[in-house]
């Protein structure tokens, strides 16, 4: 097993507590583009998350290295000019980013699937 599998199978070991349930809890980090569950774009992606994450995307560009710890503070500091709380972010974040609303904490997220696929994915999810 390579160290980026190791490293999904490590974030969605809560979610995911046998093999049968492994591949479908993981399966966004290893496709081009995750199929989109409509009901929850529907519900998150509206006009004004979508265009938070337009921003975000911007700002996202600026990190460097793009792990972890300096997502968390990148996002703090955004939310903080913002006056928002993280949960007007979080889930419009993870549905653009994973096709669905269940996924392991939203930095540890970002940060795995790297910033080019991020950018990608905020990209097709906000037009």
């Amino acid at each position: 097993i390579d160290d980026y599998a190791e490293k999904v199978c490590q974030a969605v070991r809560e979610k995911a507590k046998t093999l049968m349930e492994l591949a479908p809890a993981s399966a966004y980090f290893f496709q081009e583009e995750p199929p989109r569950d409509e009901k929850a774009a529907a519900q998150f992606l509206n006009k004004k998350s979508c265009t938070l994450l337009k921003e975000l995307g911007l700002v996202f560009e600026q990190i460097e290295p793009f792990v972890t710890d300096s997502i968390q503070s990148t996002i703090e500091k955004f939310l903080a000019q913002k006056e928002l709380k993280l949960k007007a972010v979080a889930q419009p974040l993870r549905v653009a980013l994973t096709g669905n609303t269940a996924s392991p904490g939203i930095y540890e997220l970002l940060a795995l699937l790297g910033k080019e696929r991020v950018q990608k994915r905020l990209a097709a999810a906000t037009t």
